[in-house]
């Protein structure tokens, strides 16, 4: 029987540091902010940050999307060539300005380094074994899904996307880089699950790549071409969709390393870990190769 546990029964709970991996210069037209926040959505900050400061939502840049029900901190840029923001009169409930400095570069996705977690599982069932298994998880990778949360509420991503992809309607439209995400992660997930199924040994290679679906093949053998394509064969038309909307195939490793990962036992039930992922890597694909997690928020 696989181990049960609950995460974020509290913000506090599920903690992430965004790791920018370099030091703003000091110099140029895009100030950065360092920001902690709790209980709020990265994008709804940054749009309530545009409002307040009186600049365009676009003159914003993020490097990755924090958790909601989370305590995070991350990095803002906001493009502002003339003029020194006023800071103090950012007045967001559950976020705190920690610290600014100017750069020459907007924040673009995925530019951090990486994301390092503070997770505390409580309610743990039938403890025993796991510390075996992180111990595997440590020396050789987890699976790198893609989280539930990259398909949106109740899967909505993936429905709203593919309704506009058939009508040819998501050219245009606002959500678009989200909706064509959400189709891609899903089609690698297939082909990561077909993978283990047939040879996890293999598939746990750390060079072992996946598709984030698009035109060209990028090198991959025949026979992975081959394998990828009979796996994906009940989506095809779902594959030629996304080659007609102009993307191009990147690939993706179909294992993860969780780095500098430790944890420890606060109390028999109660299992604290720690942890750095890559930028767009799951933290909740980690726990759900662990455990069974019920994520209770601090909604209640």
């Amino acid at each position: 029987m696989r181990p049960q546990g609950y995460i974020r029964t509290e913000n506090i709970h599920f903690q992430v540091d965004e790791i920018l991996g370099f030091e703003p210069s000091g110099e140029g037209e895009h100030l950065y902010l360092q920001i902690r926040k709790n209980g709020q959505n990265t994008i709804w900050v940054k749009e309530q940050i545009a409002r307040q400061l009186g600049v365009k939502p676009l003159d914003i840049g993020h490097s990755g999307l924090k958790d909601r029900h989370a305590v995070t901190t991350q990095w803002l840029s906001i493009y502002s060539p003339s003029r020194q923001p006023d800071l103090d009169s950012i007045d967001i409930e559950g976020v705190d300005v920690l610290q600014s400095c100017w750069h020459a570069h907007k924040l673009r996705p995925g530019m951090h380094q990486a994301n390092r977690f503070r997770i505390l599982v409580t309610k743990v069932s039938e403890p025993q074994g796991l510390d075996k298994l992180l111990e595997q998880m440590r020396d050789h990778g987890f699976p790198n899904y893609f989280g539930e949360q990259r398909f949106g509420h109740d899967g909505n991503n993936l429905d709203h996307g593919w309704a506009l992809l058939q009508k040819r309607k998501l050219r245009h439209h606002k959500k678009k880089a989200i909706y064509l995400s959400a189709l891609r992660s899903f089609l690698f997930n297939q082909v990561l699950s077909a993978r283990i199924a047939i040879d996890q040994e293999q598939a746990s290679s750390l060079d072992s790549t996946g598709p984030l679906w698009g035109r060209g093949r990028l090198g991959v053998s025949e026979a992975q071409d081959e394998f990828e394509r009979k796996t994906l064969e009940p989506w095809q038309s779902l594959c030629e969709a996304l080659e007609f909307s102009g993307l191009n195939q990147e690939r993706r490793q179909l294992f993860q390393s969780a780095q500098n990962l430790v944890w420890s036992w606060p109390k028999k039930d109660q299992l604290l870990l720690d942890f750095s992922l890559s930028p767009g890597s799951f933290a909740t694909a980690f726990l759900y190769e662990l455990m069974n997690c019920t994520e209770t928020d601090a909604r209640g």
